[in-house]
């Protein structure tokens, strides 16, 4: 069910530098939504609600399941995705295409999953592909945990109660069940994990809860008889096809002009800016350098500001943590040649040495840092990892944030850093070489740069504010 909603890599963060395309990264796609609290550590609980006047599921019917798919977004045709169960395996493949200004990007996932005869899943493996680069995962099962192991992250342990979400709902078809309450596993995101309430709506519909640390979604399912999924409902959507249909063609919609906010009013070229958005939750913003948001009657009223003021927060960030030697060489060196003595200085040459590293390409949105450099190109998340594992890998604490830029007219989704400098933080730019940052961006979430966390946080960082109006404050 809930994966059906592209799972497995998500879809491009839209972002643009001012005139050239840049940035973007992983937009998780409303999927599957989760249950109550984030961070539930009680056993699986599954109940039984089926009706016992109609025929259960033939578990041999499910064996030989096979499914396709059509995955789009805002109505618009995106991909397809595939998935059949063969000798206890589970296996299901994505292919996404979209555009990014002039840029196409195509994500191919390919996840597998093995599990035993009572559809207890054992062992995990994913494949994501961006255009010439390929990250690959896997998860094992290990007593009562799970040993994953993503792209260049390390290793880590995780809840072994959690069930791989791609297999939740075909093992609920299974028990003609629609309740569910439990830890799930997000394979194509980097393997993070988040609670998953599932509850009935009609005879065959359910809706589905997922909540995480940086939010909760819903999305609502229609099944099929057998009890599997046939329509995800939603900005990001699926509806099961034939495999004749497959090879249809499509025109893949731009993500950049449509994601973004138009404001109303032109913004001064210099300078603080401030801006009225109506209808915003009443949840505020993480305090940030680089911005004041305040709750007004019928909204926020925000002040974007010079990435090294407001850089006092209450509430100290975690700071990302690299031992990479190559890149504590690299940064070194960088700061060598820029005579940087103080750290504030060589965040400033870092960030401006990130720009040049990097050539700005929308069609690769690479989150790995080793990767992104060895590439040469990357989007805004590429070069806010790379500067994050620049400055930590030297001992300057940093952490991602994940907002708006404003362009003109439009606020624009982008990503950056923060960087701690002594007493304060400071907002800086690496995409435009900025530091610190000029007084256009506007944070929505602090976060590290694990796959995980970057999947997770820019689908529920930008669904708060989906509906809502922004104006230049008089």
């Amino acid at each position: 069910m809930m994966h059906h909603l592209v799972t497995a890599g998500s879809l491009p963060r839209p972002c643009r530098k001012r005139y050239d395309p840049s940035v973007v990264k992983y937009v998780v796609l409303c999927i599957w939504l989760v249950a109550s609290a984030c961070g539930h550590q009680s056993p699986l609980v599954i109940e039984d609600n089926s009706d016992s006047s109609k025929p259960r599921t033939s578990v041999n019917e499910l064996a030989r399941y096979q499914a396709a798919f059509a995955l789009t977004w805002n109505g618009a045709r995106i991909g397809y995705a595939q998935e059949h169960i063969r000798d206890n395996r589970l296996h299901r493949r994505e292919e996404i295409t979209v555009r990014r200004g002039v840029a196409l990007v195509q994500l191919i996932t390919i996840i597998d999953i093995k599990m035993d005869a009572a559809w207890r899943a054992s062992q995990v493996k994913v494949e994501r592909r961006v255009g010439a680069t390929i990250t690959r995962g896997h998860a094992e099962r290990v007593g009562n945990k799970w040993r994953v192991k993503f792209g260049e992250e390390p290793v880590r342990l995780v809840d072994g109660a959690a069930i791989p979400l791609e297999l939740l709902p075909l093992l609920l078809a299974r028990k003609q069940q629609r309740k569910f309450q439990g830890a799930v596993l997000l394979s194509g995101y980097g393997f993070a994990t988040a609670t998953m309430a599932v509850n009935p709506r009609g005879r065959k519909r359910v809706m589905t809860t997922l909540t995480t640390g940086a939010g909760t979604a819903t999305t609502l399912i229609d099944l099929t008889d057998l009890g599997t999924v046939a329509r995800v409902h939603g900005e990001v959507g699926a509806v099961k096809i034939g495999n004749r249909e497959l090879g249809d063609a499509f025109r893949p919609p731009e993500l950049v002009d449509n994601s973004s906010l138009s404001v109303t009013g032109t913004p001064g070229r210099y300078g603080a800016v401030q801006l009225a958005i109506r209808n915003a939750p009443t949840t505020l913003p993480p305090s940030l350098p680089g911005q004041k948001v305040q709750r007004g009657s019928r909204g926020w009223r925000v002040t974007l500001l010079p990435g090294d003021r407001n850089g006092l927060i209450a509430k100290q960030p975690g700071a990302n943590v690299t031992l990479d030697p190559k890149m504590r060489r690299l940064a070194r060196a960088i700061i060598h040649n820029a005579s940087a003595s103080t750290r504030r200085a060589k965040v400033v040459a870092l960030t401006r040495a990130t720009r040049g590293m990097l050539m700005d390409d929308m069609s690769t949105p690479v989150h790995e840092a080793g990767a992104a450099l060895a590439l040469g190109r990357g989007d805004c998340t590429s070069h806010a990892a790379l500067l994050s594992s620049l400055a930590t890998a030297v001992g300057i604490p940093t952490r991602l944030v994940t907002g708006f830029r404003l362009d003109g007219r439009r606020l624009i989704r982008h990503r950056w850093v923060i960087a701690n400098i002594g007493a304060h933080w400071m907002a800086v730019d690496p995409t435009y070489g900025e530091a610190p940052a000029r007084p256009r961006l506007l944070g929505l979430a602090v976060h590290d740069s694990s796959a995980s966390q970057l999947a997770i946080v820019d689908d529920m960082a930008f669904a708060k504010l989906r509906n809502v109006n922004v104006y230049v404050a008089p």
